[in-house]
């Protein structure tokens, strides 16, 4: 459980980059996890297992390889 104090949720990728989202911004309609793209399982170089997608958003905060979610 968030403490109620959190603002944000911090995204960690396999490959050790991490980025984050306001926690408003994490609870916005065009942000979601995506294991799949164009109805097919999701590339290896696209994220595969798991990939923070966010609209709106630049894509390098997309996290690839989704390994973790965290929010302070």
């Amino acid at each position: 459980m968030a403490k109620p104090e959190a603002d944000r949720v911090f995204f960690h990728g396999a490959d050790g980059y991490t980025s984050y989202l306001t926690l408003e911004e994490a609870m916005d309609e065009g942000v979601f996890l995506a294991c799949m793209v164009n109805g097919q399982v999701l590339p290896r170089g696209h994220g595969y297992t798991l990939r923070l997608v966010a609209r709106g958003k630049y894509d390098g905060r997309w996290v690839k390889w989704l390994m973790r979610l965290e929010v302070k």
